[in-house]
């Protein structure tokens, strides 16, 4: 199975801290997340559907979030950013996807673990 784990920043929003890209689909059961806009390429991730992702605010710190990826799609960023294509993950929390260790790249630059086999 594919694992990727990724450096997901916190920002102010207003008065509470809200995680980047970080959005829960309302109504789902179990818990449903989707993580976007992240700066892949599909062909190279696409072997993470079905495998499962982590977020962590630091490559230090254990996951605040993971689960089993169940999606994921192209997006376009129109707001002038470099590298406009992107994409977003769709996926189902799990309990175990709180506290992972980082895998994979760990490097000062790196931003993501890269697609591991666990």
């Amino acid at each position: 199975m594919k694992v990727l784990h990724i450096k997901s920043d916190k920002f102010l929003d207003g008065s509470t801290w809200r995680r980047q890209g970080l959005d829960i689909i309302k109504g789902t059961k179990p818990l449903q997340y989707t993580s976007c806009c992240w700066d892949f390429k599909l062909d190279d991730i696409n072997d993470v559907i079905g495998g499962k992702i982590f977020l962590h605010h630091t490559k230090n710190k254990p996951s605040y979030v993971g689960g089993v990826v169940t999606k994921i799609e192209e997006v376009t960023l129109s707001d002038g950013t470099k590298r406009a294509d992107r994409v977003k993950f769709t996926f189902i929390s799990e309990a175990e996807g709180k506290g992972a260790e980082w895998r994979g790249a760990s490097h000062s630059m790196a931003w993501n673990g890269g697609l591991v086999e666990v």
